[in-house]
């Protein structure tokens, strides 16, 4: 991946389906942008061309030429800006999605487009304890990837296994939070201070 050297932030919020990150980036987010320049991105399930395409046919290619797209344009044009990005999603989920990327032509993929990557100058990774992940997978709208966790509860121990080892593989900062047993309310206070920490650590490094 290569390191940004821009003047702006690259936060990435990772985690498996169901641990609540996008609820609270979203619910963070009017609250930080009072503090600093900040903007969210969706880089997987994003709405744009690939974006639908990706959802629609589910394809590994088309979900990496999703990410290209968003890295090489709405990402790397706000770093650029200096702003603070919230990225949801990255290439380490598509990375990670077991089995899907098991096939020699996924892995091929993966090799080829991950240089291309930038990555993270922080991952905020969320974690959920399994039995509440697959109730909240249920409980929320139906989709069929959410449905195979659903159905094959063994995989979200191996996607985070997976998820993790990837994470950590690429050198970038890791902060873990457990969303087990938290409300929304408290879910989105707790992202919130984990990001307003991390920014104000980076700007005494900056000093």
């Amino acid at each position: 991946m290569r390191k940004n050297k821009t003047k702006g932030k690259f936060i990435l919020v990772a985690g498996l389906d169901g641990a609540g990150k996008t609820t609270a980036m979203k619910g963070a987010l009017p609250e930080l942008q009072k503090n600093c320049d900040i903007v969210y991105l969706k880089g997987i399930g994003s709405d744009n061309l690939l974006g639908r395409l990706a959802k629609r046919f589910g394809i590994s290619f088309l979900f990496l030429a999703e990410l290209l797209y968003m890295t090489y344009f709405p990402l790397r044009k706000a770093l650029k800006q200096g702003k603070v990005v919230l990225m949801d999603k990255y290439f380490f989920f598509t990375a990670s999605h077991i089995p899907d990327v098991d096939t020699r032509f996924n892995r091929f993929l993966l090799r080829i487009c991950g240089p291309l990557m930038t990555k993270p100058d922080t991952v905020v990774y969320f974690l959920l304890e399994r039995n509440e992940r697959i109730k909240r997978l249920k409980a929320g709208p139906y989709s069929k990837y959410h449905q195979r966790l659903i159905d094959n509860p063994d995989w979200i121990l191996e996607r985070e296994i997976a998820y993790t080892a990837i994470v950590r593989a690429s050198g970038a900062k890791i902060i873990f939070s457990d969303n087990t047993g938290l409300n929304i309310t408290q879910s989105v206070s707790v992202f919130k201070n984990i990001i307003l920490y991390f920014l104000k650590g980076e700007a005494q490094d900056a000093d």
